[in-house]
C-alpha cells in the first residue's frame, strides 16, 4: 500500500516538475532532460544495492530510509531555484525509489507463497502502471486550482 500511494503522488509531481522548472524557474528542456535522466540512471545503478540491503536490513527499515529521502526532498523541492541542486535532489531521490521498490518488492517475496508470489507482483506492477495514470489527473487538479508549492504539500503525506 505504501508504494501506491508514494508513487500515485510522486507521479502527480514528477507529472508536472519539467512545467515548474521550465515556466517558473526557466530552465532549458535540455537540462531538464538531464535532470531526469541523472534520476534514472543512479536508480539503475543503485537497485542492486537497494536488494541487497534488503537481504541484511529489515525490509521495512529499507522502506523508512526512501520515506525519509522522499519526504526531504518533496519538502525542499520548491525552495530551489538553480538547476544543479535538483541534479543534486535526484541522487536522494534516486536512492530512495531504489529502496521503496526493492524493500516492497522484498517483503512481496516474503510474505508470498510459492504460487502466489507471481499474481502478488503483477498486482504490485499494476498497482504501479495506475499510479501512472492516476497520480498526473490528480496532480493536473491540483495544480490548476493552485500551484506548483500546493501540489507539493498536498500530494506529501
Amino acid at each position: 500500500q505504501d508504494i501506491i500511494t508514494k508513487t500515485l503522488g510522486s507521479q502527480a509531481i514528477w507529472a508536472f516538475l519539467p512545467v515548474y522548472l521550465e515556466a517558473s524557474l526557466g530552465v532549458e528542456r535540455f537540462i531538464i532532460g538531464f535532470i531526469y535522466f541523472i534520476n534514472n540512471f543512479l536508480q539503475l545503478l543503485t537497485m542492486s544495492l537497494a536488494g541487497h540491503l534488503s537481504g541484511i536490513i529489515k525490509r521495512k527499515y529499507i522502506i523508512l530510509i526512501e520515506m525519509i529521502g522522499s519526504i526531504v526532498f518533496l519538502l525542499n523541492i520548491h525552495k530551489i531555484k538553480l538547476p544543479i541542486d535538483f541534479m543534486l535532489l535526484q541522487i536522494l531521490l534516486a536512492f530512495s525509489w531504489a529502496f521503496v521498490c526493492m524493500g516492497t518488492s522484498s517483503i512481496i517475496a516474503d510474505s508470498s507463497t510459492w504460487d502466489g508470489g507471481g499474481e502478488a507482483m503483477a498486482e504490485l506492477i499494476m498497482a504501479l502502471n495506475l499510479s501512472n495514470i492516476i497520480g498526473p489527473i490528480i496532480g493536473r487538479i491540483i495544480y490548476r486550482l493552485s500551484d506548483f508549492s500546493t501540489m507539493i504539500y498536498l500530494l506529501l503525506p
